[in-house]
């Protein structure tokens, strides 16, 4: 092979490299996921609310005003999940309140900022409140 064959050669294969490279591709499918949110249930809300109420007692320096709000939407809330199914409801409301014990020990582990005392009160406050809701169960 001569040097200018080489070079022709080296030229085609070099403009069929770049040929393959500029070729439009196949969009590739994307991957959508369904989700749908759902509004919360009474159970979580509730759970929600007897965190809060925890979390702000333990917190202290709080007015009895803003706690005697929490108490009344809390006694709302139970009164509004337990109305149909009472046994159902109050082992829904025992995995809501497991979640927020999860939430609380996760808060509790990565959040520098907060002090560590009163956070592990809050987990322990939640875990007296799963224990009263169990209670309730087998009474």
């Amino acid at each position: 092979m001569t040097g200018a064959s080489a070079k022709l050669v080296y030229c085609l294969l070099l403009t069929g490299l770049m040929a393959f490279v500029a070729m439009p591709q196949q969009p590739r499918p994307m991957l959508v996921a369904d989700i749908t949110a759902s509004a919360p249930t009474t159970e979580s809300r509730l759970a929600k609310a007897i965190h809060e109420r925890i979390a702000i007692e333990v917190a202290g320096e709080v007015p009895a005003r803003r706690l005697s709000q929490l108490v009344a939407e809390e006694q709302g809330l139970r009164q509004l999940a337990f109305a149909a199914d009472a046994a159902s409801a109050r082992e829904q409301l025992i995995d809501c309140l497991a979640d927020e014990l999860s939430a609380a020990m996760l808060q509790r582990a990565t959040r520098a900022d907060a002090d560590p005392e009163k956070m592990t009160e809050v987990v322990r406050a939640l875990t007296a409140a799963i224990n009263a809701e169990v209670r309730g169960i087998s009474a």
